[in-house]
């Protein structure tokens, strides 16, 4: 998670806000659909900005965009990509606390877009999820969701097949 690696990575004498850009690759398990799984190879991007408090060492907030594409495969055919789409989203980082660690979230953007092979929605997130996150064990508390949710397992698995 890049953003966990943004609070910790960072130079303590930072005064100006510190700016980053790193690609990554992430294997993530999607839908279980009896016969195989669903998994998505994601091919991604990170740009960051870190700020500081005035002490140039407490992280204030940061903005994270994340740009790429999903790839989507099963266990049958691990070396085939039956569907893909691409997400673009940022999430605005605030502290919230610091004993513990957490941190509150914003997503907005379009989390997923995976579309059927005749073109119409399949698996889809978009809009704006606020979540707190406490940094050291990445447990997630959901406060809000607005936009279009449409991540429904049993249509992704029968597409998959």
């Amino acid at each position: 998670m890049l953003f966990i690696a943004l609070f910790a990575a960072l130079p303590v004498s930072a005064d100006p806000p510190v700016k980053t850009e790193a690609p990554w690759i992430e294997e993530l398990f999607v839908a279980d659909c009896g016969d195989f799984q669903v998994y998505d190879h994601i091919d991604g991007t990170s740009i960051g900005t870190m700020y500081f408090a005035s002490d140039g060492v407490t992280p204030l907030r940061s903005i994270v965009i994340e740009r790429g594409t999903d790839n989507l495969y099963t266990t049958a055919a691990p070396d085939v990509i039956v569907l893909s789409g691409k997400f673009d989203y940022q999430i605005h980082w605030e502290a919230y606390t610091y004993e513990p660690f957490v941190l509150l979230g914003r997503w907005t953007g379009t989390v997923w877009h995976i579309k059927s092979p005749d073109g119409g929605q399949l698996y889809r997130e978009s809009g704006q999820s606020v979540a707190l996150v406490n940094a050291e064990t990445y447990e997630f508390t959901s406060l809000k969701l607005v936009g279009l949710m449409n991540l429904d397992d049993d249509k992704l698995c029968e597409a998959m097949k």
